[in-house]
Order: structure tokens, then sequence, then C-alpha cells
């Protein structure tokens, strides 16, 4: 019994490899693509890739709007939660923030570097 087990495993997998094995032939690929027609408006150029290039795409960003977080929007904590939780269900590799000079303080105020005044004077939300 244990026999006929290895020899369909053994069969099964063969038929797998052979299934997902690239013969390289994209005849049907390549021909689907020389029959479309794409127009190219007036005043633009059309290029067309031919080859892979060796640049590789590193994947997927966004800007997070820092705005959402400002004290005038009056977020709950839950809120907060909640978009905080929906950007690390994006699975973001590259996030891009905006900053302006206003978001630092200009002197610190207190002995406290990590406490920002935001109604300190040249503080301007």
């Amino acid at each position: 019994m244990k026999k006929i087990i290895c020899l369909a495993a053994a069969v099964i997998l063969a038929v797998s490899a052979a299934g997902c094995s690239n013969t390289g032939d994209t005849s049907e690929a390549s021909s689907a693509s020389s029959h479309t027609q794409i127009e190219v408006a007036a005043g633009y150029e059309r290029y067309d890739v031919g080859e892979a290039l060796d640049t590789v795409t590193a994947g997927f960003g966004a800007q997070i709007d820092t705005d959402v977080y400002m004290p005038w929007n009056n977020l709950t904590a839950d809120e907060e939660a909640m978009l905080e939780k929906r950007i690390a269900d994006m699975n973001l590799q590259f996030t891009r923030i905006k900053f302006f000079p206003e978001f630092f303080e200009r002197a610190n105020d207190n002995d406290d570097p990590d406490v920002f005044d935001a109604d300190a004077e040249g503080i301007d939300f």
C-alpha cells in the first residue's frame, strides 16, 4: 500500500512540475498583444517596452494626510485607532508624510523634548 501511495504522489508531483514549467513560448501572448491597436491622442508619443528592464518595482506606498490627525478634527481615541489599523492593514512598504516648519517647536520651552506645545508662540496650525 505504501508503494502505491508513493507512486501516486510521485506521478502527481511530476504532472504538477510539468504544468508549472516555463517553456519560454509566449507566442499566444505575443500574438494577442501585437494585434491590439492602441490609439495615441495627438500631441503624445507612444513608447513600447520590448524587453524587461533591470529595475524592479520595490513595493507599494502612499501619502498619509497628516491633516486628519490635527486637533481641530476632534478625533476620538477609537477613531485614531481605526485609522491606524486601516493604514497598517494596507501593508505599505513606503509611506510619504508631509511636514511643514510649523510642525516643529521653534525653541524648546520646557525640559522635555518629547512634549510639544501647540499653543506656543510661532506655532501656526
